[in-house]
């Protein structure tokens, strides 16, 4: 019996096939990879202004604060301004008033409602750890005009 003699396939050939491989394959693999999870805009937080706020706690044991906000998402972690925090866990996003919990690592750690009565008016419950203390207010922010 002799042996079929096998067909040798001009380079071109396969170089067409393989590419028309990666072209089909391409689509399946775009859906195969899972996206990075985003987190949902906060509702509450697209009502609030920019500009010149100032913080005022509700006790008046705690100092009036004055901030530059450029990003209503500062207002979420005022105890914990300038350190390196994880994106923020949304426990409550309703139209009108949003609550987080977030981590900074060794920095420590907060739970922050924040309920938008407007563009220019907020308030704001904070509470947990920070400089190893814990920290819990109440504080009224009104926006006072631009930076």
């Amino acid at each position: 019996m002799t042996r079929p003699r096998s067909r040798r396939v001009p380079a071109s050939h396969r170089a067409r096939t393989r590419t028309l491989a990666i072209v089909l394959a391409a689509p399946v693999a775009i859906f195969a990879v899972p996206a990075p999870a985003q987190a949902p805009d906060l509702m509450a937080l697209a009502k609030i202004r920019p500009g010149l706020w100032e913080i005022r706690p509700r006790d008046n044991r705690e100092a009036i604060q004055k901030i530059c906000v450029r990003n209503a998402a500062q207002l979420l972690k005022l105890q914990h301004r300038g350190a390196s925090c994880g994106k923020p866990y949304v426990i409550d996003n309703q139209s009108v008033t949003a609550t987080v919990s977030y981590s900074c690592g060794a920095s420590g750690h907060g739970r922050t409602t924040i309920r938008a009565e407007n563009g220019d008016i907020i308030q704001l419950n904070t509470q947990g750890i920070a400089g190893n203390a814990p920290f819990s207010y109440s504080a009224e922010g009104r926006r006072r005009g631009s930076c």
